[in-house]
């Protein structure tokens, strides 16, 4: 008998796909589940189900364009980091934070390879790239000329974001001016 090594859900509305998944994690847990249902995804009910991969409908059929803008502005994923818009990602802040705008973050997914603003502005210009803990919204960090970061945080009060580069795990509340640490415990100690 082969063994299940990659599990795909897809062409299920979004209540399906959750409820699927949460079935087949608890039938093989561990083998990686990768979703893509026929509308909105239910972001935290697939995170609570352990799916590997989500891909959102409406971005796979945005996906294409945005890596052609990347190519185009001679951006290529080997060279520098972009948050994969195929990852969820939940910011769980270290016990005792002092920042109570971390609370009841759910997951997200990143809405875009690079800052969404800049990307639709036809430019490359950023220094860092943050994410929006709210909502997935991909912004460049305040150093960065547009600071579309600071200015989704703003316009849609969201303040809380995450550092979108490799190797950091750290938040930041744009109302308190706060660094917030993460759960490292949460993390896995990463």
């Amino acid at each position: 008998m082969a063994r299940v090594r990659l599990i795909v859900i897809s062409e299920n509305t979004a209540e399906e796909a959750t409820h699927t998944a949460h079935i087949l994690n608890g039938v093989a847990p561990g083998v990686p589940i990768v979703v893509r249902p026929v509308d909105s995804p239910d972001v935290p009910g697939l995170y609570e189900a352990h799916a590997a991969r989500v891909v959102d409908t409406q971005r796979a059929v945005t996906e294409p364009l945005g890596r052609a803008v990347l190519d185009l502005l001679g951006i290529g994923r080997t060279r520098e980091h972009h948050p994969d818009p195929t990852v969820m990602s939940l910011f769980a802040p270290a016990p005792g934070s002092s920042c109570a705008h971390t609370e009841n973050l759910q997951p997200v997914l990143p809405k875009s390879p690079g800052c969404t603003e800049c990307l639709r502005q036809g430019r490359r210009d950023w220094v860092h790239l943050r994410l929006c803990a709210g909502c997935g919204f991909v912004g460049c960090c305040d150093a960065s000329p547009g600071r579309h970061a600071r200015v989704h945080a703003e316009d849609a009060g969201h303040p809380v974001v995450t550092s979108a580069e490799p190797g950091e795990s750290w938040g930041w509340c744009y109302l308190d001016s706060v660094t917030i640490e993460p759960d490292r415990a949460e993390a896995g100690g990463a």
